[in-house]
């Protein structure tokens, strides 16, 4: 197991010789009276940058943080809302986009949005991840799998989805960069810090204008029963197919919490639409592989509380015809995926959770009526209190 060192800058005392002192004033024959010049101070990261991570870490050390446009307070308060999750993720997106011809996904928002605080942030994590070349593809491939089954439901010729609800949005840009069909309607439903700051930073900026027909943003807190009238009062009409996106979302609710939520996605969802959702495994929140970077999350975001060893019987349950895979496996690779993980991977078997494990689930709402689901959601409920 690869255990990163710890900085050595603040570690010096650990390196220090326990050699027999020399008398005051006395040299050996031959030295210089001139004092030797210090040490350069040894790396803060053992691993070594790729090419695009180097080019945005020289990128970041040249801005005047001091001149950013993004207001304090709105930063304050994406703080208390939302921690630097947004942050981070919006930097794995900037840097896969900086990869040029070799980018999977495109994402000119990301880097304002992250700002220096955000790259400050993802690179202190990854190295408990494996390195940012690692994390920024995970996070692309992530980012390309919710855009290819958003992009997929809204463009199918049969019971075509006119509705993309955003679940806990945070830093999206996907309806600014994204090109999407005729008619479709983007909502996003987050705490209103998150958008005062989101706006702040795309206002800043060069003009970004969306690329569907409306986009909607919805604040509520999605662990309160409320969000679905604040959603629906905002023009979301249940009868209508939808995509529903739960990117990075799960892992902050309560098993408990999940089933309510899943409950009231399916009793407002029409026949033939689609979910969307990562899922860590329980391996992924214990183990110790994970640990080190699980404590470093937890002082700068919400702790991960939920997961799941066998999402698709979750999702069956509350309604939805569901399909899981892995990063790495096919559809979930887009050739993006890192070499030393896929071998890891191909030793696994696709059902083990020995190791941190996460799975991209997709779902069709089958024809289950609400009332036919709601005992066994309730006896789920029930059990997870």
């Amino acid at each position: 197991r690869r255990v990163p060192f710890p900085s050595l800058q603040g570690n010096r005392r650990l390196f220090r010789c326990s050699l027999p002192s020399r008398p005051q004033g006395r040299r050996p024959r031959g030295c210089s009276t001139a004092a030797p010049p210090p040490p350069p101070p040894p790396p803060i990261h053992t691993h070594t940058l790729s090419p695009s991570c180097a080019r945005w870490r020289e990128e970041r050390e040249a801005m005047d943080t001091s001149a950013s446009t993004t207001p304090a307070p709105a930063l304050i308060e994406l703080r208390n809302a939302l921690g630097k999750t947004g942050l981070f993720i919006a930097a794995g997106r900037a840097i896969d986009t900086q990869r040029g011809d070799q980018a999977l996904i495109q994402d000119p928002y990301a880097a304002a949005l992250a700002g220096p605080e955000g790259f400050a942030f993802f690179e202190a994590l990854c190295s408990h991840l494996g390195g940012h070349d690692r994390t920024s593809r995970v996070v692309a491939i992530r980012t390309k799998f919710f855009d290819d089954a958003a992009l997929r439901t809204t463009s199918r010729e049969e019971n075509r989805a006119t509705q993309v609800v955003l679940l806990g949005s945070g830093l999206d840009t996907r309806a600014y960069r994204l090109q999407w069909a005729p008619g479709v309607t983007v909502f996003e439903v987050d705490f209103e810090e998150v958008f005062a700051y989101k706006n702040a930073v795309l206002a800043s900026g060069d003009a970004a204008s969306t690329k569907c027909d409306r986009l909607l943003s919805v604040h509520a807190d999605l662990r309160s029963s409320g969000w679905i009238d604040a959603l629906i009062a905002r023009g979301f009409d249940p009868s209508q197919t939808s995509c529903w996106l739960l990117e990075g979302l799960l892992t902050y609710f309560s098993k408990a919490e999940v089933h309510r939520l899943l409950h009231c996605i399916a009793s407002h969802s029409a026949v033939g639409s689609e979910i969307v959702a990562d899922v860590f495994n329980d391996a992924t929140i214990t183990s110790a592989f994970t640990r080190n970077y699980l404590d470093a999350w937890a002082k700068h975001s919400s702790p991960m509380k939920w997961s799941c060893n066998s999402p698709v019987p979750l999702f069956t349950i509350h309604g939805f015809d569901t399909t899981a895979r892995r990063y790495g496996d096919e559809g979930a690779n887009y050739g993006h995926y890192p070499k030393e993980s896929e071998a890891l991977r191909k030793n696994l078997a696709a059902d083990s959770d020995v190791m941190p494990v996460t799975r991209l689930v997709t779902g069709t709402r089958n024809g289950k009526t609400k009332e036919e689901l709601l005992p066994v959601v309730e006896k789920e409920i029930q059990l997870s209190e």
